[in-house]
């Protein structure tokens, strides 16, 4: 890395381009992991960096250099989904860099309270996955494919996967897999904001019950739900 920082930097001090045409020969790839709203933005505060004694070009050359090295060398991330911060669902994610495309990205879920008026969602759900990114780890577009289990204790919830949830109980387990799309917005240097929606496969085991609280016993049974698996707007720390 040290030595592709010194040819960009030797490439803007000696070239008598222009700089972005600079930018595009020499740097392509980082470029375009950048895109052009985010250089453009860079291009524009720039000069409020340090490097004020160096001269422009070469100013340039580093900033906008120390940016993408920074955003390659980025590894480890702790974030939290806000769409279930809204359903007071408590959640926490953590995602690892293991290539320069590849991530592990692991969250948990856990609700234990009541809403009121005997309506409930209570749950916890852990859900692995593994991320490809077309740009590089952290930055732009990517690919995804999940797995997910837990345990749910619900009532009084009209959530389309069982069409009886308001008239009774329902409480047991839940297993899937499914494939995802999202987006990375770089904000800074350790904050980021994800956008990611998935669908795929759910299997829950569960017993019926008459009422919210202590109704009877109506028996078992399992259903296979085809949907919505992940829907995630998340704020995201990246610590290193």
């Amino acid at each position: 890395m040290e030595s592709q920082k010194k040819d960009i930097l030797q490439a803007f001090s000696q070239s008598d381009h222009d700089l972005f045409q600079v930018l595009f020969i020499s740097t392509p790839d980082l470029f375009a992991c950048l895109g052009l709203t985010q250089t453009r933005k860079l291009l524009t505060n720039f000069s409020k960096n340090s490097f004020y004694l160096l001269p422009e070009p070469l100013r340039l050359g580093e900033f906008l250099t120390n940016y993408c090295v920074s955003i390659s060398a980025q590894k480890i991330a702790v974030k939290t989904n806000i769409l279930y911060d809204v359903t007071t669902t408590l959640n926490i994610g953590a995602e690892f860099r293991v290539a320069p495309k590849w991530t592990i990205d692991l969250s948990g879920n856990y609700n234990p309270f009541n809403l009121g008026n005997d309506r409930k969602m209570k749950h916890w759900l852990v859900q692995p996955e593994a991320r490809y990114w077309f740009c590089e780890a952290f930055n732009g577009h990517f690919l995804a494919l999940h797995a997910l289990a837990g345990q749910f204790n619900v009532a009084d919830m009209d959530l389309g996967i069982f069409p009886s949830f308001k008239d009774y109980r329902y409480q047991g387990s839940m297993y899937g897999a499914g494939i995802g799309y999202g987006y990375q917005f770089v904000l800074s240097k350790h904050w980021n904001l994800g956008l990611e929606i998935g669908a795929g496969w759910i299997r829950a085991h569960y017993d019926q019950y008459d009422c919210p609280h202590c109704g009877e016993w109506r028996g078992s049974d399992k259903k296979d739900y085809f949907g919505l698996t992940k829907a995630a707007i998340s704020l995201i720390y990246v610590i290193k």
